[in-house]
């Protein structure tokens, strides 16, 4: 099965209806533990070009996808980490979190199932696990503080890649 059709096949669709029916659950636990950002998407779109921020606005407005209150974090993932917005490559996410040290019962779950739906890319999984160990943990980013940093900055120090050198000046 090619990549482009998991999200219309059976398996993608049930994939995604099973993650939409968790959000609400989860919400509720994550009030718990968070406070929604209190910022909105024409927040977003004034911060500078090439920053997080400004970066998450162009994310949400080019995937039609609205910010949504505790899910905040969820789309600064994609796009730190590269994944895009398809059932394959949110599996794929999730496994590089996983291994990157989040063991909520959302992203244990949604790699349960991912396994179980889609046993076909379980040698990329493992992969994407591990990427995820190998990276700089995200465990303790609170991400509200760096919408103004360069999101390749971030990139570059999740990933563990030097910046390159400049000629040293006296």
């Amino acid at each position: 099965m090619k990549k482009h059709t998991i999200n219309h096949s059976y398996r993608g669709k049930l994939l995604t209806l099973m993650v939409e029916k968790i959000k609400p659950w989860y919400r509720v636990l994550l009030k718990k533990t968070r406070t929604p950002w209190v910022i909105n998407q024409a927040q977003l779109q004034q911060f500078p070009k090439h920053s997080l921020g400004k970066d998450l606005a162009l994310f949400l407005q080019k995937e039609k996808l609205e910010l949504m209150p505790f899910f905040e974090e969820h789309d600064i993932m994609h796009i730190l980490l590269g994944y895009r917005n398809t059932v394959l490559e949110e599996a794929q996410m999730q496994f590089f979190l996983l291994g990157n040290g989040k063991r909520t019962v959302f992203t244990l779950g949604a790699c349960f199932l991912s396994i179980l739906l889609l046993p076909e890319y379980t040698k990329q999984f493992l992969k994407d696990y591990n990427k995820g160990k190998t990276a700089l943990s995200l465990a303790k980013w609170d991400f509200r503080y760096l919408l103004c940093e360069p999101t390749q900055l971030l990139k570059n120090l999740l990933h563990r890649t030097p910046c390159p050198q400049r000629p040293f000046i006296f």
